[in-house]
């Protein structure tokens, strides 16, 4: 019998008390004040229409009404003014991480990433690429864009202040060769595979929530997997963080197909076996596991146009994995770092 974990417990927990942020994100939020977050202190296009009511009053009655007429503009401007400054302000330390730049179109950063992981086999060398990378000065929990990158997984949404829902896919990396690790030598290779499905979420200003399903599509293992995630972003004077906790349960299938001593996976002439820890015996693991991510990512202006992006996760993994004489028991499990650098090239700038 599998010992009690606490894991489902934390994430029920934590989901019940998300709860009453998304409730207040959905009756307190102001369009109107929102979009005064949103907008310049005094644009140009308030001058202009200033300096066209002062002459028209000029015109009309003469210089002492248009100074009149100036001084009423001048204070409207500056009314409209506090009234933005007072909207950012209730925006607060957790809240809309568009009011960090304004939004522009043409505006985007495009620069490289460096990434590297550790997978949770024995002996198996750390994992790095560096890739292209094209983002906005915002996190993505805080817009209403449609197409989206979020932590590795990619995918279409509908987005509205207090909930999204959408469908996602991400790649794995969990497969492995014979070559990768002297204690995977005897192994049956395991693939990497494609995992794609639904997710529906709560958004507030303090704590985004997510539910994701997802499905081995490419049927390697026949498994799949249930995540739950809550983002906990932070608007800072020159970027954002956002920390964020994960609570997944990876089922049997999936679980023994990456984790597994099985002599059922791959054919009768080449049945797993693991010489080098001397058993060619079964570890089947038949129960589903419960896994925790400790993870954040965040975004930072270093210059004028240059941007910092960092992002760091670690799991701790089941005991069904950490169990298996193919997992370093040592390790809490996988963990990845990134940095990266990007230049905004804003051409109206």
């Amino acid at each position: 019998m599998r010992q009690f974990r606490p894991t489902l417990l934390i994430a029920v927990c934590l989901l019940i008390a998300s709860l009453p942020c998304a409730v207040l994100a959905q009756t307190e939020t102001d369009p109107a004040t929102d979009n005064e977050a949103r907008a310049p202190a005094i644009t140009a296009q308030d001058l202009k229409e200033a300096a066209v009511t002062v002459a028209m009053a000029e015109d009309d009655e003469g210089p002492d009404a248009g100074s009149r007429a100036e001084e009423q503009a001048t204070s409207s401007q500056q009314e409209r003014a506090d009234e933005r400054v007072e909207a950012r302000e209730d925006v607060g330390f957790w809240g809309d991480l568009d009011t960090v730049a304004p939004f522009n179109l043409l505006s985007f950063n495009i620069g490289l990433k460096l990434s590297l992981g550790q997978r949770p086999y024995r002996d198996v060398d750390t994992d790095w690429i560096i890739y292209p990378i094209i983002s906005r000065f915002t996190d993505l929990d805080f817009t209403d864009q449609i197409l989206f990158c979020r932590e590795g997984n990619c995918g279409i949404r509908f987005a509205r202040n207090w909930y999204e829902f959408g469908a996602q896919g991400q790649w794995n990396g969990l497969g492995y060769s014979r070559d990768d690790s002297r204690f995977l030598a005897g192994m049956v290779p395991r693939d990497s595979s494609i995992l794609i499905g639904p997710y529906v979420g709560l958004r507030s200003g303090f704590v985004q929530t997510r539910l994701m399903f997802f499905n081995d599509v490419m049927n390697n293992s026949d498994g799949n997997e249930l995540r739950l995630v809550f983002d906990f972003p932070f608007r800072l004077s020159n970027g954002f963080i956002v920390p964020h906790i994960d609570f997944y349960r990876q089922n049997s299938k999936y679980t023994n197909y990456y984790y597994g001593i099985d002599s059922d996976i791959g054919d009768r002439f080449a049945p797993d076996c693991a010489p080098y820890l001397d058993t060619c015996v079964n570890y089947t693991i038949r129960d589903d596991s419960d896994n925790i991510d400790l993870a954040v990512r965040a975004q930072f202006q270093v210059g004028k146009r240059w941007f910092l992006h960092l992002n760091g996760r670690l799991a701790f993994l089941d005991e069904n994995i950490t169990n298996s004489p193919l997992v370093d028991s040592g390790d809490p499990g996988r963990w990845w770092f990134g940095i990266g650098f990007s230049y905004d090239i804003d051409p109206t700038q």
